[in-house]
């Protein structure tokens, strides 16, 4: 994984997010006025590592990947 790549996935997260909001009147009233932190991470069976998350658009490396 790259970081491009790794960046193409959060954007495929917060794009179905906005969906799921879209969708429910329930999701979209529970997080109005909170927060969301946007996480990615790779799951490789027995457990998972952290490879970035965005918060307020501020993005924060938590694996040191390619360009």
């Amino acid at each position: 994984m790259t970081k491009q790549s790794a960046l193409i996935e959060l954007a495929d997260i917060k794009t179905l997010f906005t969906r799921m909001t879209i969708a429910s009147n329930e999701l979209a009233d529970y997080i109005q006025g909170r927060q969301i932190e946007y996480c990615l991470g790779y799951e490789y069976g027995m457990g998972a590592i952290g490879i970035c998350k965005e918060t307020n658009v501020q993005l924060t490396w938590e694996a040191d990947l390619k360009n």
